[in-house]
């Protein structure tokens, strides 16, 4: 696509004869002005989601002789993320560390009870999922430029700058050498570093797709069409153990180098997490122990 400059304007409009040729290129002129500004602001606004820390990393020391709880997507079930953590409690007599796997709110009742409580609660972090990604863009697009927020995302325009700058700032990963594993909220490729992983993969990838690559002959290239490809677990050989979310269709995922945690409680299914029995140094696994509840209602339906 052809875009010129608005000084450009009078120039071209000259060399074009007749009142019919002035008001095609005018219309043509002005709809790839408009759609260049939108796709640069798009950008723009895409850059200003990015975290300061991309990929997180907890060592030994944040444990302290706690346990560790790795949370599915909530979604904004808030009742349930309660009902869960009193379930937590009776398994174990330590304290313990917690890690969400992302898409922690939208789309369920209370997403604001949500945040509260994870920023408000010490020994938590969060996984930046597509959702928190999606609350992110139009919060951005309300405040600065005026965009309302289409149903159901509404409630966006009732984040506070703290909740939103927690949200802008969520990372994408989260690893713990000393456990040898990694959480991420959809999905990693094997054989890539942490770093070279695109953003949108890791927020939304469901399999891998084979592709034609002018250098390197056929690759492995991540998709999140449902269905499309081979499941990325299939193809991920470990060493580190990855915990997931993101992929409610296939429920509970229970692999060897992987679990998937998403068991879609907004849609009617259940709020799962995995409590990791953590020996008095922190430094391994004694047991892992899967732990769910029901949920209160159906909140979105699924045909």
């Amino acid at each position: 696509m052809r875009v010129y400059s608005l000084a450009m304007l009078p120039v071209l409009l000259s060399k074009r004869a007749g009142m019919a040729g002035f008001l095609g290129f005018a219309a043509s002129y002005i709809s790839s002005y408009f759609h260049f500004s939108t796709k640069n602001e798009q950008l723009r606004l895409q850059d200003e989601t990015e975290p300061f820390i991309r990929h997180k990393t907890l060592l030994e020391s944040d444990f302290q002789g706690k346990d560790l709880v790795i949370v599915g997507d909530v979604h904004g079930c808030y009742d349930e993320l309660m009902k869960l953590f009193e379930e937590v409690k009776k398994k174990t007599f330590k304290s313990f560390v917690t890690v969400f796997v992302g898409d922690m709110i939208n789309k369920g009742p209370k997403n604001l009870e949500v945040l509260n409580y994870i920023i408000n609660t010490p020994h938590i972090h969060c996984i930046r999922g597509n959702h928190e990604q999606k609350v992110v863009l139009d919060y951005l697009k309300f405040m600065k430029n005026n965009v309302e927020p289409k149903p159901p995302m509404q409630w966006v325009k009732e984040l506070s700058g703290t909740q939103a700058n927690f949200l802008k700032n969520l990372p994408y990963t989260i690893s713990i050498p000393s456990l040898n594993l990694v959480v991420v909220h959809a999905g990693l490729e094997p054989g890539k570093s942490l770093q070279l992983h695109n953003a949108n993969d890791m927020a939304n990838m469901r399999n891998l797709v084979s592709v034609k690559d002018e250098f390197h002959g056929k690759v492995l290239k991540p998709t999140s069409i449902p269905g499309v490809g081979t499941p990325w677990v299939e193809l991920w050989p470990g060493p580190e153990h990855v915990y997931f979310g993101h992929d409610a269709v296939k429920k509970l995922q229970l692999n060897e180098n992987s679990t998937g945690l998403d068991t879609g409680c907004v849609y009617g299914g259940k709020l799962t997490c995995v409590l990791l029995h953590l020996n008095d140094k922190s430094e391994k696994i004694v047991e892992k122990e899967l732990i769910s509840v029901e949920p209160v209602k159906v909140y979105v339906p699924v045909d």
